[in-house]
């Protein structure tokens, strides 16, 4: 009516959208049918039958406590405009909100505010559209991936998505009063052990230790004897879905290093999902490693040895080498006396692993050293990061390093 084309508008911003008129709809199917008339009239009007490549950007927002079925019919569209060509068609989810609370403008930091500003190009959006359209680009076919592992597909067996499953699949993604992201029917997995001993170098000889590292450089060490009784899986796949690093995550950070950086710079950063490794019951508490290295695993995660690789470590007292390797599990993250692992970000633009680097717990800064074991709490505020409840651990952590940077001097 106005002779204007797709071509005319700079972008579409579209909160909580119903795209396919069709789809299961609940209680809403009676007002469609009588707005739109029957199933034919219905799918004329939906906007998932009229998609096309040549259109503006869409930011398709939706919250994650919102109406039944929002979030799928975002995510829906947003993958049908793309597969019409679309260069700039994306879905954001918004944890943690419902229809209202996400669209409060109020807060000085709201999601759906950011995106807005950062769509319309105004003054005072904290980040731009393009870095989190190139972040939700590059995880959709990022260079990691859980394809390599269904080279094995003979072997995959499927199971039913249990709670205790569904436990263990959020953890990456668990925030405080964030409800359940994922829940699949079904998840695909290799039992672990048989893998090792399929692909894995050494696998199939007599090695005792696995050493598991993550894209994150986050590191477990089990031993095969403590293990193999529990069955431990290794998830592919969840319903259909085989790249697992496709469902990402992602967050920011204030500072790489407490001391380092004098000025605050938001860093954004990507936790993957990827494979992971997932025990059909419970595991020991001394055996479970909760969220330290055995999530995001590329093909190449596991090695295995007849020898210790944390040897250096045992002429410990048992409560230290307790809290290195079983409760806290420092050396996961950390080197100390040369083994363990080096846990780093990813960049949430491109997957690079980039600063904030965990150093060789020796290696930190004495004055550094004291504030993180008995000033947690502050030091992770002014990082941007989660703090680690140390607890009575404290001191006796504290004094083991301590007096491992004497014994060097």
């Amino acid at each position: 009516a106005h002779d204007r084309t797709p071509r005319d508008l700079r972008g579409v911003a579209v909160w909580s959208g119903v795209f396919d008129l069709e789809a299961d709809a609940g209680e809403l199917a009676p007002l469609y049918a009588e707005v739109f008339g029957g199933a034919a009239a219905r799918r004329d009007a939906s906007p998932v039958h009229h998609a096309r490549g040549d259109g503006p950007i869409f930011l398709l927002m939706v919250a994650m406590h919102d109406l039944p079925g929002a979030a799928a019919q975002a995510t829906a569209f947003a993958e049908t405009l793309r597969e019409a060509g679309h260069p700039a068609a994306e879905m954001f989810g918004l944890a943690g909100r419902d229809h209202w609370s996400a669209l409060s403008l109020a807060e000085p930091d709201a999601p759906a505010m950011r995106h807005l500003l950062a769509l319309l190009a105004l003054p005072g959006a904290p980040h731009a559209l393009e870095e989190a359209f190139g972040t939700r680009r590059y995880w959709r076919d990022p260079s990691y991936s859980t394809l390599p592992f269904w080279e094995d597909a003979a072997h995959v067996t499927r199971y039913d998505a249990d709670p205790w499953f569904l436990l263990t699949l959020n953890m990456p993604f668990a925030r405080p009063n964030r409800p359940t992201l994922l829940r699949p029917a079904q998840y695909a997995a290799l039992d672990l052990i048989d893998h090792v001993k399929r692909r894995v170098p050494g696998g199939d000889g007599a090695w005792e230790y696995l050493t598991v590292t993550n894209v994150r450089g986050e590191q477990v060490v089990w031993r095969r004897s403590e293990i193999a009784e529990l069955r431990p899986r290794l998830v592919i796949g969840l319903d259909e879905k085989r790249q697992l690093f496709r469902l990402t995550d992602v967050y920011h950070t204030k500072k790489r290093y407490s001391w380092k950086d004098a000025e605050p710079e938001v860093w954004v950063m990507a936790r993957p999902l990827g494979a992971f490794v997932h025990f059909p019951e419970p595991p020991p508490a001394d055996v479970d490693p909760k969220l330290f290295g055995r999530f995001a695993l590329p093909a190449d995660a596991f090695r295995v040895g007849v020898a210790d690789p944390l040897a250096p470590l045992r002429d410990l007292p048992a409560a230290e080498q307790e809290i290195l390797t079983r409760s806290l599990r420092c050396v996961s993250c950390h080197a100390f006396r040369g083994v363990g692992g080096r846990a780093g970000h990813l960049r949430a633009r491109d997957g690079a692993r980039v600063g904030g680097f965990a150093l060789p717990l020796e290696e930190y800064p004495a004055k550094v050293w004291r504030r993180y074991c008995f000033e947690q709490v502050d030091v992770a505020a002014e990082i941007g990061a989660t703090p680690v409840p140390l607890g009575t651990d404290a001191a006796t952590l504290f004094d083991l390093v301590e007096r491992e940077r004497k014994q060097k001097r």
